[in-house]
């Protein structure tokens, strides 16, 4: 989590909303991101890192909880573990692995082993209050205040 962490503190150095991922396979970082709204909406942190790993068995390390869109990537992407640290009230999609449940015998996506939340939370809301009194004008910035 300290390397998500540290992208995401290069985010909101950027002016971004502090979003940081990474991906890890055999104990070493293998990618990582940060938020970028330049890139476009759906270049979130969580999928550029899935991206990057291509194709290798991770476990997704990221700030914030994965909404559904990066929750469903981790599971095609066979993520074998998901950890993050700040709740998304408004978009976490971590529990659709809890409600997954493809027909007898169809070829569904990889199930991940865990989903581990709060891990350093406090230390994300940290960086995502910090965005909110550096950049109260930010377009993301009533979306970020539902995190803390």
């Amino acid at each position: 989590m300290g390397a998500a962490l540290e992208e995401a503190a290069l985010g909101l150095e950027a002016g971004e909303v502090p979003i940081g991922a990474v991906a890890v396979a055999d104990g070493e970082i293998v990618a990582r991101s940060h938020w970028r709204a330049s890139d476009g909406l759906l270049a979130h942190p969580e999928l550029v890192a899935l991206q990057q790993a291509n194709r290798r068995a991770v476990t997704l390390v990221t700030t914030l909880e994965p909404c559904l869109l990066c929750m469903a990537a981790a599971m095609f992407q066979f993520a074998e573990r998901v950890v993050y640290a700040l709740e998304s009230p408004t978009d976490g999609g971590t529990r659709i692995g809890d409600v997954w449940d493809p027909a007898a015998g169809s070829v569904a996506p990889y199930r991940f082993s865990a989903v581990e939340p709060r891990v350093r939370a406090e230390e994300s809301a940290l960086l995502v209050r910090e965005f909110l009194e550096r950049f109260p004008g930010s377009p993301f910035a009533r979306w970020a205040a539902t995190l803390v």
